[in-house]
């Protein structure tokens, strides 16, 4: 017998051992013993104790999630576990994030691995000779089946009962589409369910699912002082010297020379690939959790961690990145959500639900469009000195005729209604009120864009929901104080649903951007965002904004005693104050410069309203043609009715210019 034939006689009987040693434990068997790696290379677990760890404990729980960072060998493990059991006849629902994910997915990785391992090629024969199918959607594979879908095609959450589930990289995925795959399972007697992914905040998908399992985490043991830890690259790997900068915590490493090592708390170096072991925090839960950093993997250099931190410290982009992909972790940020203790800080003392009556100023109206419409009413008022947008109403209406009552009722400034999915109705709604605009999302349009013949605002959903969250922040968005009991809390809920998350991108880090996902109904989020984009519409050269603080210094005598504003404006406090949050400010100047007993702090402000109004003109002078502009085009934008605009003008340094026409006289050029 020759050398080579010894070496592979040796080889096949220690193979032949170490497959009897693993017969216990059914997916590590099914991998040494038939699956080859993306390289086609036998699979190996030298120097990976954690993943083998999983590999082997992995089949006697029914539901697993694994929050984890990449290139850890965990996407292995899926296409490992999910071809053992459909080749033991169970149905496999595959999820993937989006519908060129899940074909570039099954193209490069399942198809390859089917032409290339001999077992698996004969088990996808078989099935075809029993009449199955081998697409990229839906495979049969030995007496079972695997079924590709993408997390962005709702009807493919509703065709068939499956016994086992894998959701693949889930915080990219489409969450609501995710909140079906327990339907998927109800009849099955297995119920596998298995959610895997990249982290990107605390508390959103993988996070959410980790923080309500068992929490395992790997621990190492230091032979030193024998206590047991969880490797953490801050508290192991580096520390911090100054702001924004970084050092190993080796006393050996020398900066892309040597590899840094794992420094225990008491300053013994810990061989970070040695046998460790999970250790949950609750083990009675029924996720069975792990969380799994690069810290562990073979295939990650310390060093390449270490100085890839010491360059992006400070740039949170890059940080956030860092932590999601490298260390499996979430990212803290405070900007990333609403929580209750922010909505329980907009909470004031007032009347709730508002009564009609009592309304003094402008009101907007936000409506989300769905299976039911959810309505959000707010009042611009001014509160502790500064203008804030108080919610009248928040509620939840079946059909589109009770909009129109709510609509006529309270009567609102600008309606913004949800230009999807109900587009007949809401074009129907348009003809009916002539103060109905509806909205629709695109994208990178950071600032919205008004189509006033369409009455269609556009904007990006990112920067709009952003708005409302900044809004939320700073107290400009009031609260009644029973607001978490709107709706039997679903105003809440539907609040602190969605989350502000990284969507990296994989080619180019820097074209990365953030979006808005909810796990649970966001109705009323939306709402609001409608209620802002109305609010964004009301001009902002009116009374309201130059006189509502005024307005509310004047005593009842002096309203009572001025004949003119008591004709102008009513007789009653509501009318008076409805009709002028109406009224432009030069129809306001007009009637205080015909009254009596104007406050000094509204003559003041006669020479604000004049500055503005100065404004105007020097920008249409600046665009008209020669810097000829019509008195038309003044006394639209200024809000002048007659002869007003045309002395205002003359008084002000212009000349008449052919007809109807004005532009600056030469003595104002040399003044400007």
């Amino acid at each position: 017998m020759t050398k080579e034939q010894t070496y592979q006689t040796l080889y096949a009987k220690k193979k032949k051992e170490s497959l009897e040693k693993y017969a216990s434990y059914p997916i590590l068997h099914w991998a040494m013993k038939y699956h080859r790696n993306t390289n086609n290379e036998p699979m190996s677990f030298k120097n990976m104790p954690y993943l083998l760890a999983i590999y082997r404990m992995i089949h006697e729980y029914q539901r697993v999630v694994i929050e984890k960072a990449v290139q850890t060998g965990i996407s292995e493990l899926l296409i490992v576990e999910s071809h053992y059991y459909a080749k033991e006849g169970l149905t496999v629902f595959y999820v993937l994030p989006k519908y060129e994910l899940r074909n570039r997915f099954v193209n490069n990785r399942i198809h390859r691995q089917h032409r290339r391992i001999g077992y698996y090629a004969n088990l996808v024969r078989q099935a075809k000779l029993e009449g199955g199918s081998h697409r990229t959607s839906l495979m049969h594979f030995g007496e079972g089946a695997i079924a590709y879908v993408s997390s962005n095609v709702e009807s493919e959450f509703l065709e068939i009962p499956v016994d086992a589930a894998y959701v693949d990289e889930k915080d990219r995925c489409n969450q609501r589409n995710l909140l079906m795959v327990p339907d998927r399972l109800t009849v099955s007697p297995y119920k596998i369910w298995r959610e895997v992914s990249n982290p990107t905040v605390e508390g959103f998908g993988i996070d959410e699912r980790y923080l309500s399992s068992t929490q395992g985490k790997w621990m190492l043991k230091c032979d030193r002082c024998n206590k047991h830890f969880v490797p953490n690259f801050f508290e192991h790997v580096i520390r911090e010297v100054g702001i924004n900068q970084y050092e190993a915590r080796d006393p050996q490493y020398v900066p892309f020379e040597t590899n840094a090592r794992l420094i225990h708390s008491c300053g013994r170096p810990v061989n970070r690939l040695k046998q460790g072991e999970w250790v949950h925090d609750y083990a009675d839960r029924e996720w069975v959790g792990l969380r799994i950093s690069k810290l562990f993997s073979k295939h990650t250099p310390l060093r390449e961690l270490v100085e890839e931190w010491k360059s992006i410290a400070g740039h949170e982009l890059k940080e956030q990145i860092f932590y999601n992909s490298n260390l499996g972790l979430p990212f803290s940020s405070e900007g990333a959500k609403i929580h209750e203790h922010h909505l329980n800080d907009c909470k004031r003392s007032y009347q709730y639900p508002a009564e009609l009556s009592r309304t003094r100023f402008v009101r907007t109206m936000g409506v989300d469009v769905g299976a039911a419409l959810h309505v959000i009413i707010r009042e611009r008022i001014i509160d502790r000195g500064g203008e804030v947008r108080q919610l009248l109403l928040a509620v939840s209406i079946a059909t589109f005729p009770e909009l129109y009552r709510l609509i006529r009722q309270w009567r609102p400034k600008i309606v913004v209604v949800d230009a999807y999915p109900e587009i007949h109705e809401v074009s129907s709604l348009k003809k009916k009120f002539n103060n109905v605009w509806s909205s629709r999302f695109q994208e990178q349009r950071i600032e919205m864009g008004r189509n006033k013949k369409d009455r269609l605002v556009t904007m990006d959903r990112t920067a709009l929901l952003d708005f409302v969250k900044r809004a939320i922040d700073e107290q400009i968005l009031v609260l009644p104080k029973t607001a978490d009991t709107i709706d039997n809390g679903a105003y809440y809920s539907h609040m602190q649903a969605s989350t502000r998350v990284l969507e990296v991108d994989e080619v180019d880090v820097e074209k990365s951007r953030f979006v808005w996902k909810h796990t649970r109904p966001d109705h009323y989020f939306l709402a609001e965002a409608y209620c802002m984009q109305a609010y964004f519409l009301i001009p902002k050269s009116s009374v309201f904004d130059f006189y509502q603080s005024e307005i509310k210094k004047m005593h009842d005598t002096d309203f009572k005693a001025d004949k003119m504003l008591k004709q102008l404006y009513g007789k009653e406090t509501a009318k008076g104050r409805e009709a002028l949050q109406q009224a432009t400010p030069e129809q306001f100047l007009n009637t205080v410069d015909r009254t009596m007993t104007v406050r000094p702090t509204i003559v003041r402000s006669v020479h604000v309203v004049e500055s503005e109004m100065l404004r105007i003109a020097e920008e249409l002078c600046a665009k008209g043609k020669g810097g000829v502009f019509t008195l038309q085009a003044f006394n639209r934008a200024a809000g002048f009715r007659g002869d007003r605009g045309k002395e205002f003008l003359l008084k002000h340094g212009f000349k008449e210019k052919g007809v109807d026409g004005f532009v600056k006289s030469s003595v104002n050029k040399e003044n400007s």
